[in-house]
């Protein structure tokens, strides 16, 4: 309980540092607002203010949906999204379209 209550702390302060807007694409979350550990916590990252920033929740989701075995760094995902959408890309479609796994075992004979 203790957790939640501090990482619901953290992503407040971090949406108010942030003006409101998005780490990833910049745009006003309007109350949708998630807390993105830029260092996974699988890889070791702790709930602390330098290693939460905070998303839309489509935008968190969307950076695991697209890279589900290991997530791009936080700064190069933001330079993705902004990428995609100047050149009118969407992610979305992108991240329900890809494939789901490519075996590496052999070939069937």
């Amino acid at each position: 309980m203790w957790a939640n209550l501090r990482l619901r702390s953290l992503r407040r302060a971090a949406c108010r540092e942030q003006g409101g807007l998005c780490y990833y694409c910049l745009r006003l979350m309007h109350g949708d607002c998630t807390a993105e550990h830029l260092q996974a916590r699988r890889d070791g990252g702790r709930d602390t203010r330098e290693n939460i920033v905070a998303t839309h929740r489509l935008c968190n989701s969307r950076r695991h949906q697209l890279f589900p075995v290991e997530a791009p760094e936080p700064m190069a995902y933001a330079i993705l999204i902004m990428l995609a959408e100047l050149a009118g890309i969407d992610l979305e479609d992108l991240a329900q379209t890809r494939p789901r796994r490519i075996s590496t075992g052999p070939m069937p004979s």
